[in-house]
């Protein structure tokens, strides 16, 4: 099947969904900043969105205000979070239909990947409790940083990217913030 790439020197929401619109899009990547300026589009309610059967949000956690908003306007089937790092350690995916039952989460392990949460000396901890997500997942990526020290990692080949997070009883996982955000005050982590 022939696909056509739409893409865009310069984002305007008002340019995206013209193209949308147009060519008929099928299938789009769009981080949260993008989603949400097009969702406080002027007139977007008017718009012709129904040829979207999928999209994918990442680069950030996309606020549940707006989740639900893509959820209501597309339908929860089409809205889909992903959530990884360009080292390729581990994803978590989650489509709206699994947020809704699970608001907030960023998804459960995708791609036989394994998703522990550890504390500062890489404990695990159990659901509901704060700490380092670390993953793994069959034939890891090879990758070196030059000139920065390098990922953190367990014996047993689990990575962080010094995200914090926590998961639920059924396995999805919360996103905390980053490590480096962090601060202790009073005996206290505050994030």
């Amino acid at each position: 099947k022939d696909h056509t790439i739409v893409i865009m020197q310069r984002f305007t929401p008002e340019q995206a969904v013209d193209l949308i619109e147009r060519h008929r899009v099928q299938y789009a990547y769009l981080p949260p900043i993008i989603l949400q300026r097009i969702a406080r589009m002027p007139g977007i309610e008017e718009r012709d969105l129904s040829t979207i059967e999928a999209f994918h949000s990442s680069a950030a956690v996309c606020p549940p205000w707006l989740k639900r908003w893509w959820i209501e306007r597309i339908g929860a089937e089409k809205v889909w979070e992903v959530y990884g790092s360009s080292e390729g350690i581990g994803a978590t995916i989650i489509r709206g239909d699994e947020w809704l039952e699970h608001p907030g989460s960023v998804g459960r392990p995708s791609d036989n990947a394994e998703l522990k949460i550890f504390d500062e000396e890489q404990r695990e901890l159990p659901p509901g409790e704060v700490g380092e997500i670390y993953m793994r997942r069959p034939n890891p990526p090879t990758f070196n940083y030059i000139g920065a020290p390098p990922l953190k990692s367990t014996p047993d080949g689990f990575y962080s990217i010094g995200d914090l997070g926590w998961v639920d009883e059924d396995g999805y996982l919360y996103i905390a913030d980053r490590r480096t955000d962090m601060i202790v005050t009073g005996g206290a982590n505050v994030y």
